[in-house]
């Protein structure tokens, strides 16, 4: 069990939830949900699995690519619809890209190759939580009687071990430089929104999820090795992140057992 609490008035919006964690993430979900709970999938692309997940009622299926602002705008209208006055109390920002040119040495890096991982994992993110966020007011603000919580209002967003300037370059010599770029700047979002969404009673934080044994790891090429998690592994850890985490872990970069990482 992922030891979701049943009291969760759990409506949470997942990003990127056709496979690896997101798909792991939104199985939890539905396997801890009650009559309450509404589940919003927001994805580019859907998957077998993800076909079979949405034949139940509270699993709602909405195509939407983070690269394209119209596709956000109607996810959004579609997930007001559903959610009602009630609102959106998480939402997991899990879609982004890696690429096969991660490996490639810094003064072989192309500024579009750079350009290209920052708009997806970053501006796109951003647009992604300024999209939502009015659904993340109204939950926060209905749930105003909670301490600031996931139940309230949360948004998480995925991360990896190779932001962390402390800790680089990740794994020696691999550089995964136009990543790890990305996902620095990822991190420092998280903390200025953190700041900028306390008034709201929203927290934000930042995760690892660890090496997991996904689609994306295994697309950037074999030095990438198997990973140490799999993905149901990954995702129970980030649920129990996300449910642990209280107003002292706002702005925090965490991995699992909420334990802190170095930026």
């Amino acid at each position: 069990s992922s030891g979701i609490n049943a009291e969760w008035p759990l409506r949470p919006g997942i990003t990127g939830c056709n496979r690896g964690i997101g798909l792991g993430m939104l199985k939890h979900f539905v396997a801890n949900s009650n009559e309450a709970t509404q589940l919003i999938s927001c994805s580019r692309k859907s998957s077998p699995e993800l076909e079979e997940l949405g034949k139940r009622d509270n699993v709602h299926l909405l195509t939407m690519d983070i690269t394209d602002k119209e596709s956000i705008v109607n996810a959004v209208a579609k997930a007001t619809e559903i959610l009602g006055d009630k609102g959106l109390n998480l939402l997991v920002n899990n879609a982004a890209i890696t690429s096969p040119e991660i490996f490639t040495k810094v003064v072989d890096t192309t500024p579009e190759e750079l350009n290209h991982l920052y708009n997806i994992d970053v501006s796109c993110t951003h647009l992604v939580t300024t999209s939502f966020f009015p659904l993340l007011k109204v939950s926060a603000s209905t749930n105003s009687s909670l301490p600031m919580c996931a139940a309230r209002g949360l948004v998480c967003n995925f991360s990896s071990i190779t932001a962390s300037i402390e800790l680089a370059p990740p794994f020696g010599s691999v550089m995964v430089y136009s990543y790890a770029l990305a996902k620095c700047a990822l991190n420092m979002m998280t903390k200025m929104s953190a700041h900028e969404f306390k008034q709201d009673g929203i927290l934000c934080v930042a995760v690892h999820p660890g090496w997991v044994k996904s689609d994306m790891g295994a697309a950037a090429g074999e030095d990438f090795g198997t990973g140490d998690v799999t993905i149901d592994e990954a995702a129970q850890h980030m649920i129990e992140i996300m449910q642990g985490s209280t107003e002292e872990h706002t702005g925090m970069y965490m991995q699992k057992d909420l334990k802190k990482l170095p930026f």
